[in-house]
């Protein structure tokens, strides 16, 4: 086997090692990466326009995400800032959709392409650089957006957006070296493939001029017809491989970036602290105390319009009995109906809504005290044990579902007990509880992921490998 020969099966071997690896680490990690990125954007997206400082855009619907391609970061004309920065952000997201749910991080599907686009999209707004004397147009704008929610006297929209821009920038520098690791191999696989499909089946000699090198490799591209975009600078790589002056040299460091990298010790991988993974499901979960405080809002106000209504002679006489059997005048209950999702069985309850609502209300504000990593009970949490942490979690998730679940069925009962010509007054929650069930399903995630951990090191620890 010539010198050549042996190389590239070295370097095939290697690649093929190393795919594999990516495969199981990098990629569903950067998948990850993705989602938690386009779910702490909708977050500052969500609570701006709640704030009244960007509007809803009217064409969101209309905006049609066929392949992933880096926006542009145009001037942002300051006549009417504030609406181009709704649409930005508004397309923006559309993008993140789109990049969640129909692009495929496997090392098969991505090429060098597609993987300078989503570092273009990375970087469209420069949350690791986030300051509104950016140079970065876009970045600059919503920095200003932003500013105004921090300088303002709202302290707790003040510590959610500061949290989520945070966090933001800690997942661009995590999604930066995602796809550099993704790209380091992607330049030597196609390096390999140039190899394989051209070069090894040519003789060039020992020795060749670097110009006649290039035009016989793009003369073999014609005539070939191969598959390849033509890579000057990679192709100007392999001639150094083989005919610079520190060509061994090269073609070893070329090796060594693509062989699979060492794992750490299942030891130490295991002794690791699980309790930062339950405290970010806890913040996960956090983002949705403000869905639910507008939910609640507009339930108060659906409510309100419901007891005030002209009440018929049955509809005093049922309010008389309870009254009566209670002792309490005051007590709003309505029969409210769920839906068992997985059997479709109906069922009706009576809900004490004032209970409810007041119940609500505390727990979230509870909970919301996690966006800040300032606060009391996020300092508690990071004292705490690592089980009292998990039955923390456990416990908030059950009551987010639960209250959850009855926001959705008490919207259903509102607009049921409305008449046609009243039903525009009643504020719809579905927007609402969507978002509070994709926070569950994150969080959830996060919570799986603790559980099959923890169950990973109870399992060595019976080996004795812990």
């Amino acid at each position: 086997m010539s010198d050549s020969a042996n190389y590239t099966a070295q370097l095939r071997e290697a690649v093929t090692a190393r795919g594999a690896q990516l495969n199981q680490t990098v990629t569903s990690e950067m998948k990850e990466n993705w989602r938690a990125y386009h779910m702490n954007l909708e977050a500052v997206y969500s609570l701006l326009l709640k704030k009244g400082l960007l509007r809803e855009d009217p064409y969101k619907k209309d905006h049609h995400v066929a392949e992933v391609v880096a926006p542009k970061d145009l001037p942002v004309p300051e006549s009417n800032k504030e609406d181009e920065v709704s649409v930005r952000l508004s397309e923006f997201t559309s993008l993140l959709d789109y990049i969640n749910h129909y692009s495929s991080f496997s090392i098969e599907n991505l090429d060098l392409k597609q993987i300078k686009q989503l570092y273009g999209t990375l970087h469209y707004i420069r949350f690791d650089d986030f300051s509104s004397n950016s140079t970065k147009s876009t970045t600059r704008a919503l920095a200003e957006v932003v500013d105004k929610i921090k300088k303002g006297s709202d302290q707790l929209a003040s510590g959610a957006i500061s949290s989520s821009i945070n966090q933001l920038a800690e997942i661009v520098k995590k999604l930066g070296k995602n796809l550099k690791e993704i790209s380091q191999f992607k330049r030597e696989q196609y390096k390999l493939d140039i190899r394989e499909q051209l070069l090894d089946g040519l003789d060039l000699g020992n020795s060749i001029p670097h110009e006649i090198f290039l035009s016989e490799l793009k003369k073999e591209f014609k005539r070939n017809r191969i598959d390849l975009p033509f890579y000057s600078e990679l192709i100007e790589e392999i001639y150094q491989e083989n005919y610079g002056d520190n060509a061994e040299g090269l073609k070893q460091k070329a090796l060594e970036s693509v062989k699979p990298k060492k794992k750490e010790s299942g030891i130490k991988k295991n002794q690791a602290d699980l309790k930062p993974l339950l405290i970010d499901a806890l913040r996960t979960l956090a983002n949705s105390t403000r869905h639910i405080d507008t939910a609640l809002e507009k339930i108060r106000s659906n409510s309100a319009l419901i007891e005030n209504r002209p009440k018929s002679f049955m509809d005093k006489f049922k309010q008389w009995i309870v009254s009566m059997t209670s002792g309490k005048d005051d007590k709003i209950t309505y029969e409210i109906e769920f839906v068992d999702p997985g059997t479709t069985i109906h069922t009706t309850k009576s809900l004490d809504f004032t209970a409810f609502m007041s119940s609500a209300v505390k727990k979230t504000r509870t909970l919301n005290g996690l966006l800040a990593k300032g606060s009391t009970l996020y300092q508690k949490l990071v004292n705490a044990s690592e089980e009292q942490v998990f039955s923390f979690l456990d416990k908030s998730t059950r009551d987010i579902a639960e209250i959850n679940k009855t926001m959705d069925a008490l919207d259903t009962f509102f607009k049921s007990e409305v008449g046609r010509y009243e039903r525009d007054k009643i504020r719809g929650v579905k927007n609402e509880v969507a978002a509070v069930k994709g926070n569950l399903h994150n969080a959830s995630q996060k919570k799986h992921e603790y559980v099959a951990q923890k169950e990973e090191r109870e399992q060595l620890k019976k080996l004795g490998i812990q």
